[in-house]
């Protein structure tokens, strides 16, 4: 289990880094997630893994 702040999040100017280098981009971690069992994913903008 693991909780990360998206590069995205530095829009809304609210808490985690405010390094883009300490961020992560959702669409990578989905697709780095697919290969385990996935019981929740939240993200406001749409996602789309290819």
């Amino acid at each position: 289990m693991f909780e990360v702040y998206e590069d995205q999040q530095l829009a809304y100017g609210t808490g985690g880094p405010k390094d883009v280098e300490l961020l992560y981009n959702g669409r990578n971690v989905l697709a780095w997630a697919q290969q385990f069992n996935m019981v929740h994913f939240f993200n406001r903008l749409p996602l789309s893994v290819s």
